[in-house]
């Protein structure tokens, strides 16, 4: 499957390497362009534009986007159960 990745974090570059190592075929986008290199060396593909990335054909980008949501989601439960402070509040930019 072609998937397109975008964020290659603590969470995110595992998360990366795990599908390499599954067989898919990846392309990858990090704003530190160097964190792509060990992808890059497995076999990923790295874009330079984010907007590239969001355009690999295929159905695969929808596993990179959903692999993210549910990343955001378990990091505001986290939140949630160490802070008093609610999830969507500490998301406003006031």
């Amino acid at each position: 499957m072609k998937i397109g990745f975008i964020g290659l974090g603590n969470m995110g570059i595992a998360m990366a390497a795990n599908l390499l190592k599954a067989g898919h075929d990846l392309t990858v986008y990090n704003r530190t362009a160097a964190k792509a290199e060990p992808l890059i060396a497995q076999g990923a593909r790295h874009q330079h534009k984010r907007r590239r990335v969001m355009m690999v054909r295929g159905t695969g980008k929808i596993v990179a986007l959903l692999l993210a949501l549910v990343a955001l989601i378990a990091g505001l439960l986290a939140a949630r159960r160490v802070s008093k402070i609610e999830p969507m509040e500490a998301l406003r930019c006031d």
